[in-house]
């Protein structure tokens, strides 16, 4: 094979072998150069692709953690649910709840009940209702407030407070979650 190279070079003409070196030259400059393209631009993607990786797990884990604090929250609610054996709907709680913290609402709160469903959520429901309270002292206002934040069940949706000449009243909207019922064919 040494000999077939040498006799080549021997016998072919100076001019040709330089055209031949050059060309073998910028043919392995290509060779080098597309390769380091190739690396270059693969190890980059591959970077990026990890960092994005790495973003994702961490809004993965967000997420569970997330999930798993939602999970949790409805465990506890419906632990409370099944302890509160006289939790039979909103009306009756609410009514309940009035004469403990002697609230007395106008007449018709119990006619503004309304039933929606969460969304994503096939365990629970909220019940909301509507109540006004006329001739109210601020003092009042704070401790009904305060009472329905400590209460289990209750949440405060909705308060607006009116100014009527010397008097106060409020409008204000309770719910509360309930296991959701289903009708049984």
């Amino acid at each position: 094979m040494i000999k077939l190279i040498a006799k080549f070079i021997t016998t072919t003409p100076a001019d040709l072998i330089r055209k031949y070196l050059l060309g073998l030259t910028l043919f392995l400059t290509l060779l080098l150069g597309f390769s380091f393209w190739y690396i270059t631009t693969t190890s980059r993607n591959l970077a990026r692709n990890i960092r994005i990786a790495r973003e994702l797990t961490g809004k993965a884990d967000l997420l569970i953690s997330e999930y798993n604090a939602v999970i949790q929250e409805e465990d506890n609610l419906a632990e409370t649910l099944t302890k509160k054996k006289d939790f039979t709907g909103l009306k009756s709680y609410f009514e309940r709840f009035c004469q403990a913290t002697k609230m007395t609402p106008e007449p018709g709160w119990s006619d503004t009940a309304e039933i929606k469903e969460i969304n994503g959520n096939d365990r629970f429901e909220e019940e909301s209702l509507h109540a006004q309270i006329k001739n109210i002292k601020m003092k009042d206002i704070v401790q009904y407030i305060d009472a329905i934040e400590k209460d289990e069940l209750l949440t405060l949706k909705e308060l607006s407070i009116e100014k009527n000449d010397k008097t106060l009243a409020i409008k204000l909207t309770v719910a509360a979650k309930r296991f959701k019922r289903t009708i049984e064919e």
